[in-house]
């Protein structure tokens, strides 16, 4: 795949906003591109999280899922792409 850009990507499955649900050979297929580092995983599925790790071993994983997040990174998430940090400013 030609580049055209050289900044590191993350791509965000999150089918409740775009109606689209990134599916474990897409992101296989992505995996390829030298920009993509990392996925956020936010379908609320842990089936869709194991489907990636599965088939995608040297993508980074981090959950989109605030209530999620200590069940995707028990399974081998990077970390978390807070929903709540965008909302909650902590004193």
């Amino acid at each position: 795949m030609n580049a055209v850009v050289n900044t590191p990507c993350m791509l965000h499955n999150v089918p409740s906003r775009s109606g689209v649900d990134i599916t474990p050979a897409v992101l296989s297929y992505l995996a390829e591109h030298k920009n993509l580092w990392a996925l956020k995983e936010a379908s609320g599925s842990i089936d869709n999280f194991l489907q990636y790790r599965q088939s995608n071993h040297d993508t980074q994983m981090f959950s989109g899922e605030d209530g999620l997040m200590s069940h995707l990174t028990a399974l081998g998430a990077t970390g978390v792409v807070s929903v709540v940090a965008n909302v909650c400013k902590i004193r």
